[in-house]
């Protein structure tokens, strides 16, 4: 979640500044959250560029959420290119460590025939296990 701090004293320019002291030193989750900052324009100009980079850098770390972040960017072209079957990986990547957002947007992509499934019922099973969040 991504909020002002000022009972704290932070500003959102401040907060970006922390964040990325801590993403640069390899920090998996402040990479994650550094993408997000760049992609919504917090305490920093909105660039998806860096916003992919950060998730990307996250994601080769196993992180859960930037997988799955990197992967709603390839599908939707916000990222570097459009690419369809690395975006089902990395989404694939994220399910499977239990996320459930990856787990719902994986159940869309095989109802939409974005990936191949054994069948409509692997479809439904994911878009279940993707409710009960796990």
């Amino acid at each position: 979640m991504i909020s002002d701090f000022p009972e704290l004293g932070h500003t959102a320019e401040e907060s970006f500044e922390l964040m990325s002291d801590s993403a640069e030193q390899g920090y998996a989750e402040a990479q994650y959250h550094l993408g997000n900052y760049y992609s919504l324009g917090y305490g920093t100009a909105k660039d998806l560029s860096k916003a992919y980079v950060w998730y990307s850098r996250a994601a080769e770390q196993g992180h859960a959420r930037a997988q799955n972040q990197m992967g709603i960017m390839l599908l939707d072209g916000s990222g570097p290119k459009r690419d369809d079957a690395l975006a089902a990986e990395m989404i694939a990547k994220s399910a499977e460590q239990g996320y459930s957002g990856a787990q719902f947007n994986l159940a869309v992509l095989y109802e939409n025939g974005g990936r191949r499934a054994s069948g409509p019922r692997e479809s439904v099973r994911m878009v279940l296990q993707g409710r009960r969040g796990g």
